[in-house]
């Protein structure tokens, strides 16, 4: 089975960096006008990719303006099932993958609320957070959970109790869409790679000895952490199960991560 998936190995792998990275801090955002969803357009290299952020709740979106104009997503409503925000990116008219980055959130008063982004499947990208009245941070990607928030093309930001999106607001969100690879991108030395005849993954760079290579599986599990001692290295993935993996490689400032089968 293994020599058999050798040839789709090589179309399955794929490269992200993490460099070129959106913005979008709901300053010039609109609300849409049944009250449903929110948007705000970033141009990038003259195409727009405008994120949209939909609320569960029927006409329950609309934006908080904090000082002279830092502006906030809230909800105005919504039963306890409903305080989730739905969020996507359209460009020329289709929804786009992305990376998820970060967004920050604060607390504008009320109960104590838990939160956690995840994607559509239910899958956990970021570590849940209990929020209490006042308090304020940011949700970033659990390293465990990275392979959810790769080349995804929605994500959720999910409140479990009552009022949760009516009283923690959210701005500063940062997406990459895999689509922006800039021109410093591709003058930038790529991790070299290829699967050799045992499937083994190899990998070699100039700087590989000075990175930390990161391998999960689909389910967002860590399955190997390798600090390689050269700069040409081969990775035994005899003992995995058959199956789409991610390797996730810190060059500096942008990861590459590849996919590969076994």
């Amino acid at each position: 089975m293994k020599k058999l998936l050798l040839s789709l190995s090589f179309a399955l792998i794929t490269t992200i960096c993490f460099s070129q990275t959106i913005l979008y801090d709901f300053d010039n955002a609109t609300v849409s006008s049944n009250l449903t969803e929110i948007s705000q357009n970033a141009i990038v290299n003259g195409v727009n990719y405008q994120v949209k952020i939909e609320h569960d709740a029927p006409g329950g979106a609309d934006l908080h303006t904090l000082g002279a104009n830092d502006k906030f997503i809230k909800g105005t409503t919504g039963a306890r099932s409903e305080q989730n925000w739905t969020v996507r990116i359209v460009s020329t008219g289709q929804n786009v993958n992305f990376n998820f980055e970060s967004v920050e959130y604060q607390h504008f008063g009320g109960g104590t609320h838990t939160f956690i982004i995840g994607d559509t499947n239910n899958n956990p990208i970021s570590a849940q957070a209990t929020i209490q009245p006042g308090g304020s941070g940011t949700f970033v990607v659990d390293p465990a959970n990275v392979a959810f928030a790769t080349d995804i093309n929605e994500f959720l930001i999910f409140g479990f109790s009552f009022s949760a999106t009516l009283e923690v607001y959210f701005n500063n969100l940062r997406l990459t869409p895999t689509a922006l690879l800039s021109n410093d991108d591709f003058n930038k030395e790529q991790v070299n790679y290829f699967q050799n005849s045992s499937m083994n993954l190899v990998l070699s760079h100039s700087s590989l000895e000075a990175t930390t290579i990161q391998l999960f599986n689909t389910a967002g599990q860590l399955m190997k952490t390798i600090s390689p001692q050269a700069n040409r290295i081969e990775i035994d993935t005899q003992d995995f199960a058959s199956g789409l993996y991610i390797a996730r490689v810190q060059l500096d400032d942008s990861v590459q991560s590849i996919k590969f089968m076994e």
